[in-house]
């Protein structure tokens, strides 16, 4: 940032044309770059046209009747002297390119300045711009060689004011003074004054478009109200076009960056003052610049070309601070890939249950005798294990989802947030090797896990054990429970037939015998007389012992046959222990291919998943690298441009210009890169002052890893405010601090070799008009009695001071107004 850089109150338009307009433009954008003074405009409203300037607007329109045309070659095709500087090529892209259109070029030009104007003056980009004047400044810069181009740069520059009026009512002009609408041309010459016909023809042209312009401005009308003129044989000697493109670029710099507006008597630099006074004008401009803030974004480009290296892979030390956060995210991942601890559980339970369900239901089946019995347990598992199949892919795919939102929610956002604390840590920041190489670590183990097994087998499997088990009982019941239960319960009664038949004899013998228990005294003696004389009869015992018998032989014999019987159902047949139930189990548990499939396919997909997911970070992360590499080159590039050749001697070399003197002492860049060195130590610590440069590094690009200026701000605020706080002495008239001795001396040169002169001149016989100097200073230099007397003895008095706000900055500038047209149109 500037220091104390006065923003630009009015937005400005400047429309170069040819190559002196692009040369301009260029200079312009590059010299405000790499010092800071550029404000953008970046509101989520603004949309695609977020990357724009706030303040200003730069329109090239390459062919400008110039003897060789511009209209070939790359607009933003950069300078010889930009060298390999990619950060110019996004900067000049601010250089919006109006291709000529044959006999449709002003309605293009004046449609762009319409485009670019209606976005200055957006409410939201006017809310980014402090003290904001309603209005415009339009500038124009074009180089004329021939009369024709006179006319066409005033039809072109007449179109463009009209348009910008008819779209902004506001803008009309009720008065002179209420003018919002401000137009400015600086025209350069090669040899104005020229001989012959041409130049003739060409000095007159310019001497009818002055007129002209006045009359518009006296009639109320959008016109030109002042017009800066620059020629090559100005003085004694050819002044080259670089050395023109130099001064003018300068005089922009103190037109819309020294805050001059408000100063009443450097009014008429943007306008015409009124009157019958002319609106051509002649400048000369100087600068010295003790710019403690071009030298901090010198030596934030210093420490950032060896910063970056370390982010990018540990630097020289080779310090890979290992990634505890990311590894502490994978965890969980890896451990469920590799061994699915997390989807085990529900998954078993599920099986287990679905299982012994099926088990349970096949077991009930009627009829288990029955020869189709095995035919319907076969349809039962069959359906039992389809749904089983189906319900554990129901709970695989609800256990990759919980999985995902747990690990993988939002593309991975717990991971993105473990990266981002681990380049931003604040102890260690973790370089971004280390980060890949942990990835790189994680892909490599996934990438065997992520081949997912078959989705169910083709069929379900037989219950073959039920099946073996089934036929053993059918042979069991045939061969021994039916033919040897069921055939013995047969025989009894031919067994009772057979005994009683045997018996009758003995129990004839045992009746006859009952009278003899009792005595002969008894009353029951006469009973059992009676009895034995009743069943003595063969007719009457023999039926009653077989009946007897058969009783016995169906109570006694036949229930533990039946008990027999029972056991070896049982055996075939119980719930929980007989052979079936163990055979289904048993085919039951077969099914476990379905779980261990389902339980290979979750961990499958979580790892294609997981991999997806980090195969996606590692491209951002090798996108943030090649941002790293290509950052760092133009930060080299960077010093190289603003002459510190070699970044270890810390020695500056500014490109020389005899416009811009740089006040310089010796080891002034050593000085401040003692505030911060740019060493390891610094390197691998965390500092709350410096940027986060990963900061949103899981988007398609890193803007800051890709805004050089953005980058080189951030990090030169601590040398800024550091050296300033060192550097800075009261001024006064003892002289003897060194800072206010290298101020003067680098003055006094500066006065003495290349004082300021109107860049434009006629003969003294014709010049109607006086050169006037101001000088533009801070107060601080103001302040300063060697400052002042120097000012003085060169013709820089006090009445022409005039405060500058940027406290880096000293002007001397020569004006001289009013040239007077006939005077230009006859000027030899």
């Amino acid at each position: 940032m500037p220091e104390a850089a006065p923003p630009v109150l009015k937005p400005a338009i400047l429309i170069g044309h040819g190559r002196f307009g692009r040369a301009v433009l260029r200079r312009l954008l590059r010299k405000t770059a790499t010092r800071g003074s550029l404000a953008w405009a970046t509101p989520a409203a603004t949309g695609t046209d977020s990357h724009r300037l706030r303040d200003l607007a730069l329109l090239w329109l390459p062919e400008a009747q110039e003897r060789t045309p511009t209209t070939d070659g790359d607009p933003i095709e950069p300078d010889a002297t930009d060298g390999n500087a990619d950060f110019l090529l996004d900067l000049y892209r601010q250089i919006r390119t109006v291709p000529p259109h044959p006999g449709a070029t002003e309605p293009a030009l004046a449609a762009a300045a319409a485009e670019a104007a209606a976005f200055l003056r957006r409410p939201e980009v006017v809310a980014l711009r402090p003290g904001d004047q309603p209005g415009l400044d339009l500038i124009v810069l074009a180089h004329l060689e021939a009369a024709p181009a006179v006319a066409t740069l005033d039809s072109l520059t007449r179109a463009v004011l009209r348009r910008l009026e008819q779209d902004n009512p506001g803008w009309r002009v009720a008065q002179t003074a209420n003018r919002r609408l401000h137009c400015i041309a600086v025209l350069d010459f090669d040899n104005y004054r020229g001989s012959g016909p041409e130049a003739a023809a060409l000095r007159r042209a310019l001497g009818r478009s002055l007129e002209a312009w006045r009359a518009a401005l006296t009639g109320k009308q959008p016109a030109v109200g002042r017009c800066y003129l620059l020629d090559g044989r100005a003085g004694d000697s050819h002044r080259p076009s670089s050395s023109r493109v130099g001064e003018v670029t300068l005089w922009l710099e103190l037109l819309l960056f020294a805050g001059l507006r408000g100063d009443d008597r450097l009014k008429s630099l943007y306008e015409h003052p009124g009157g019958d006074q002319g609106i051509a004008a002649a400048f000369g401009v100087r600068l010295l610049e003790r710019s403690t803030g071009w030298l901090s974004q010198l030596a934030a480009a210093r420490f950032g070309a060896g910063w970056l290296p370390y982010l990018r892979g540990g630097g020289e030390t080779g310090c890979l601070h290992p990634p505890q956060r990311l590894a502490a995210a994978l965890a969980p991942l890896l451990a469920e890939v590799q061994a699915g601890a997390a989807s085990h559980a529900p998954l078993d339970a599920r099986w287990r249950q679905a299982t012994d369900a099926l088990a349970a239901e096949l077991a009930a089946l009627p009829a288990p005798a029955a020869a189709d019995w095995v035919t319907r347990v076969s349809a039962g598992f069959e359906r039992g294990a389809r749904q089983l199949a189906r319900e554990l892919q129901r709970d695989g795919l609800a256990c990759i989802r919980r999985l995902r939102e747990a690990h993988l929610a939002d593309h991975g956002k717990p991971l993105i947030a473990a990266i981002g604390a681990d380049l931003h840590d604040q102890y260690h920041p973790v370089p971004l090797q280390a980060v890949t190489d942990t990835l790189d670590e994680t892909i490599t183990a996934l990438q065997g896990q992520a081949a997912p097994a078959a989705t169910g087998p083709a069929a379900p499997p037989r219950p073959t054990a039920v099946a073996h088990a089934h036929a053993a009982f059918r042979a069991a019941e045939a061969q021994w429970i039916r033919g040897n239960g069921r055939g013995l319960a047969g025989f009894w009664p031919l067994f009772a037939l057979i005994g009683a038949l045997l018996a009758t004899p003995i129990a004839q013998d045992l009746v006859r015998q009952l009278p003899l228990i009792a005595a002969a005294d008894s009353p029951w003696q006469a009973r059992l007389l009676a009895a034995s004389t009743v069943l003595d009869r063969p007719l009457t015992l023999a039926p009653a012992l077989f009946v007897l018998l058969w009783s016995s032989l169906a109570l006694g014999p036949q229930r533990a046959v039946r008990r027999g019987i029972a056991r070896a159902r049982a055996f075939f047949l119980d719930p929980t222990r007989g052979q079936l139930a163990a055979a289904l189990r048993v085919d039951c548990d077969q099914l476990a291919g379905l779980r261990e499939q389902t339980r290979d396919n979750v961990r499958a997909a979580l790892a294609v998943d997981t991999l997806a997911v980090l195969t996606r970070l590692r491209a951002r992360l090798a996108a943030r690298a090649a941002e790293l590499d290509w950052l760092s080159a133009q930060l080299r590039e960077f010093q190289r441009m603003q002459g510190l050749v070699d970044p270890t001697d810390l020695i500056v070399h500014p490109p020389a210009d005899a416009c811009h003197r740089l006040v310089l002492a010796p080891d002034d860049l050593q000085r401040m890169m003692q505030i911060r060195p740019a060493v390891a130590a610094h390197f691998e610590a965390h500092q709350p002052d410096l940027p986060a440069p990963f900061a949103g590094w899981d988007a398609p690009y890193c803007a800051g890893l890709l805004d050089l200026f953005g980058f080189v701000g951030a990090l030169s605020g601590r040398y800024r405010q550091a050296f300033d706080d060192a550097a800075s002495g009261a001024p006064g008239s003892a002289g003897t601090g060194p800072e206010w001795q290298l101020r003067r001396a680098a003055l006094a040169d500066l006065l003495a070799r290349s004082a300021p002169a109107p860049g434009f001149r006629i003969s003294a016989d014709q010049r109607t008009s006086t050169a006037v100097r101001f000088a533009v200073l801070p107060s601080a230099w103001q302040r300063d009695d060697g400052v002042r007397e120097l000012l003085s003895r060169h013709g820089f008095d006090s009445e022409a001071w005039r405060l500058g706000s940027d406290p880096a900055r000293l002007y001397l500038l020569t004006v001289e107004w009013h040239l007077d047209a006939t005077a230009l149109e006859g000027a030899t």
